[in-house]
This record gives structure tokens, sequence and C-alpha cells, in this order.
């Protein structure tokens, strides 16, 4: 279910961006919030492993030292959240089951990478319970681009039904 207060969403793109330059000190993180984007109504926790899940991933498939983009914006009624990495990319004919639960690609570049393959799942379930939208844009070596589209007008229910 959904704790619902009042977010700051460039707060929460703040702080993942403070941890993970923690933790992937090889990896450069780009900070563009748009600062006039109103307060949106959402769970913080879950909003927070929405965004700290996509740049984890973003980390784990990009190579050191390339840049990863986290970007706040306004787009009519929605804030729209982008998180932009330089990786190995995603294949055209996997975009679509990346969001399903236990789904990996599996490539040479690739079979080192530990994970479960929940993490996007649980993403688009956070999304879809915030009554939002997720897709994903990519190409093979030139990196990943995760679009989260938020409503601000709009009050999930706390059982995210």
């Amino acid at each position: 279910s959904l704790r619902l207060n009042k977010i700051d969403i460039n707060t929460i793109l703040q702080e993942v961006a403070e941890r993970m330059i923690l933790i992937a000190p090889d990896h450069m993180l780009d900070l563009d919030t748009d600062e006039s984007l109103p307060l949106l109504k959402g769970d913080y926790d879950k909003l927070m492993q929405l965004v700290t899940n996509l740049v984890s991933n973003a980390v784990k498939y990009s190579p050191a030292h390339s840049k990863i983009l986290l970007k706040s914006s306004q787009e009519g009624d929605y804030i729209h959240i982008i998180v932009q990495d330089q990786g190995i990319g995603i294949p055209a004919d996997s975009l679509d089951a990346i969001f399903a639960p236990y789904s990996r690609i599996y490539a040479a570049k690739t079979r080192y990478i530990q994970g479960t393959g929940l993490g996007l799942a649980i993403v688009q379930q956070i999304v879809l319970m915030h009554e939002g939208r997720i897709w994903v844009e990519s190409k093979m070596g030139h990196g990943s681009v995760f679009h989260v589209l938020l409503p601000m007008n709009s009050t999930p229910s706390p059982t995210g039904l």
C-alpha cells in the first residue's frame, strides 16, 4: 500500500545521486532538475526505491567513468523523470520484456552482472501504483534512457489499486 505525502521529486533525485556517488565513485552522476516543479502526492519510500533501482541499473550496465543523467521536468500535467546512461544498451526485441518479473537479458557482456531480474518489475509496479507511465529507449552500444511520467494532479489510492 502507499503512504501518501507531498513529495519533492527533486529531493529524491538529489538523495539518490548523493548515495550513488558513494557506492559507485567510478561513475559521473549529472543532476538536471527543474526547480519550479510542484510537489507530488506520492509515497516517498516507494519513489525513492523507483529512482534508486533505475540508477543502480544504469551503474551496473555502464562502463566505469561514464556519465549517468538524472533529470526532472514538467510536461503538461506530469512530472517527467529521466535516467539516462551510456551503457551497453538493450536489444530492441527485449525492450518490452525487461519489465517482466525475473527477466534478464543474457549476453556475453551481462553474464557477470548480479541480479534477480525483479528491479524493473518493481519499478513498473511503483509507477503504476502512482498512476504513471514508464518506458525505455535504447540503442545497443549507446545506452538507455528510462522515462517515468507521474501525474501531478492525481491522488493515487492508498492501496495502490
